[in-house]
């Protein structure tokens, strides 16, 4: 026998639940990004930087901070991902 079809509560539960997911996962990318390039806020090795670099890491840092505010969020697509310094998407997705 079949499963009844779901009503459209049912789905909305499901859409809702899916997007919560990928909202998480794509968080916990954004976090890594942070962390990974936390090494560029110490104070010694910001002594180190010309003022190009360390203005291109404020930017790239402060658009992973921005990703929840995006207006795709969650439903994040390749390029709204920020490229890093080396011109890199990390956001784990294919590349369209």
């Amino acid at each position: 026998m079949n499963d009844p079809d779901p009503t459209p509560e049912e789905l909305a539960e499901e859409i809702s639940q899916r997007l919560s997911n990928l909202s998480d996962s794509f968080r916990d990318m954004r976090n890594s990004e942070l962390f990974i390039s936390d090494w560029t806020q110490v104070a010694d090795i910001q002594g180190t930087m010309d003022d190009d670099t360390k203005s291109k890491w404020t930017i790239y840092r402060q658009s992973l901070r921005d990703l929840p505010e995006h207006a795709n969020w969650p439903d994040l697509e390749y390029g709204d991902w920020p490229l890093d310094l080396n011109g890199n998407n990390n956001s784990g997705m294919d590349p369209p």
